[in-house]
């Protein structure tokens, strides 16, 4: 899970909160003085008594019964101002549920590829890159300023997960020069970032992973 003392620092921070169903559990185990805008989902994981409890502080339940959505999906789905970046905590407990919500930044990705949406899952950050040229900068695109507990380890990797994808990159170790990546094939695990600044441009959503550590 995601270390708790940040996770603490980084939420009274957020200008919007939503919990995706048993999301409002973890949240409420937390701190339970912190409140969330919204709790989205179909409500078959959260407690009954994290529900009745915030249902006593007025929290709005938005019930989604679509089964073809994961909670997380359903959750995106509620978040109605923009926020950039939208900073999803959590995962890192079913595999397979995992993949569900790397399907849905792919999905968010399509509809809306200028939302950013990182994802913490314990020591490790991932995203969804959309086709295009990206350039990055740790202090300021990364948000680790804001955060001086937890810091980028430089270790990172470059997955192809929709197609086959043309990947070029520019302050990695390991930079690509339109190299195709695919499963069964290449994929670039176990890279670095070499630089502040490094650059990304691929055909296809790519999801770039990172290392964290927390200080």
């Amino acid at each position: 899970g995601v270390n708790k003392q940040w996770a603490h620092s980084f939420i009274t921070q957020a200008k919007t909160i939503i919990c995706a169903d048993g999301g409002a559990n973890h949240l409420h185990a937390l701190d339970s003085s912190i409140t969330p805008h919204q709790i989205c989902g179909d409500l078959d994981s959260i407690n009954d008594h994290v529900q009745s409890y915030y249902t006593s502080k007025d929290v709005q339940f938005v019930k989604i019964h679509d089964q073809d959505l994961n909670d997380l999906q359903k959750s995106i789905d509620c978040i109605e101002e923009p926020h950039d970046p939208i900073v999803i905590l959590g995962g890192g407990g079913r595999f397979d549920q995992d993949f569900g919500n790397i399907n849905a930044l792919v999905t968010e990705s399509y509809m809306n590829p200028l939302k950013r949406m990182m994802v913490i899952m314990g020591e490790n950050l991932y995203e969804v890159i959309p086709p295009g040229h990206h350039l990055f900068d740790i202090s300021e695109d990364m948000n680790m300023s804001s955060y001086p507990q937890v810091s980028l380890t430089g270790k990172c990797g470059l997955i192809p997960i929709v197609k086959e994808s043309i990947v070029t990159t520019k302050g990695l170790e390991y930079d690509l020069s339109n190299d195709p990546m695919v499963f069964g094939g290449v994929v670039s695990t176990s890279n670095s970032i070499q630089q502040s600044e490094f650059e990304i441009h691929t055909d296809s959503p790519l999801l770039f992973t990172a290392s964290l550590k927390y200080n």
